[in-house]
């Protein structure tokens, strides 16, 4: 494990652009060598996806900050974050493979929370990607949103969520497998709505605590969007906010998937 004194951030520049692109492009690596590219598709193809992400969140947050991560000194991944008047969230946080499962997100993390928390602020949009590692043990993998100021239950080092529950936190793979093959509506800023077909809903586990599911979402190969948050509309389910990751084209489409890794609501 990495100790907490060697972990540090510092605001990105220009002169990182080519870092911050090796740093997306190690988080895409995997999927891209299934579709069969060579590397300079696959290059061609980072470097589109990660200039449209950095457009949809300068759209969408332009005052958030893009950090570099630095372990003792070597640059080891990027994080960004916008503090807002009365909330703060987690755009994106991402390490090279050779410092994740160290300790640094988990610190990284535990540091928003503990900021979060301070400021009785919520702290939203904190999304992880399956195996990333990046929390401690002890804590729930990931949770799509909290709505309200996040805590630490008494005595205990797991993470609750609110009392107040958004929407979201009570759609679970049941109620999005009810809705397969229907159309849901993303707002994408400064462009029109996209419209996404659910294709698929796996069920991870079957923990009693935990909740692991995904969902996979198949769109027009032209235009398709970044990874990202995304407000999402559906005429069953309303509006929620949703963190999207491209897959890839098939012969179909462009495929998208959604994560959701959360502690199980309690029985009321």
């Amino acid at each position: 494990m990495i100790l907490p004194e060697e972990i540090s951030l510092r605001p990105s520049t220009t002169n990182d652009n080519e870092f911050l692109i090796q740093v997306y492009a190690s988080t895409r690596r995997e999927e891209m060598a299934s579709w069969g590219w060579n590397p300079s598709q696959q290059d061609m193809f980072v470097r589109m996806q990660y200039g449209a992400r950095q457009r949809t969140y300068a759209g969408a947050y332009p005052s958030s900050e893009n950090n570099i991560i630095s372990v003792g000194g070597a640059p080891a991944g990027s994080i960004m974050i916008h503090r807002g008047p009365a909330e703060i969230r987690l755009l994106d946080i991402s390490l090279l493979p050779a410092f994740q499962r160290r300790g640094v997100g988990g610190h990284l993390i535990g540091d928003l929370i503990s900021e979060a928390a301070g400021l009785k602020f919520p702290l939203r949009q904190f999304i992880c990607t399956r195996g990333s590692g990046l929390l401690p043990r002890a804590a729930t993998r990931c949770t799509t949103r909290w709505n309200g100021p996040v805590r630490k239950a008494p005595g205990r080092s797991r993470l609750t969520l609110p009392e107040n529950d958004l929407m979201l936190e009570n759609l679970n793979s049941r109620i999005f497998s009810e809705q397969l093959h229907t159309t849901f509506q993303l707002r994408v800023p400064g462009a029109a709505p996209l419209l996404l077909e659910l294709t698929e809903v796996s069920e991870e586990n079957q923990s009693p605590s935990v909740e692991q599911f995904s969902l996979e979402f198949r769109g027009p190969l032209v235009p398709h969007i970044p990874q990202g948050t995304y407000n999402v509309e559906h005429e069953k389910l309303g509006t929620f906010d949703l963190f999207i990751v491209p897959l890839g084209p098939d012969q179909s489409g462009m495929r998208y998937q959604v994560i959701f890794s959360r502690l199980r609501q309690p029985t009321r």
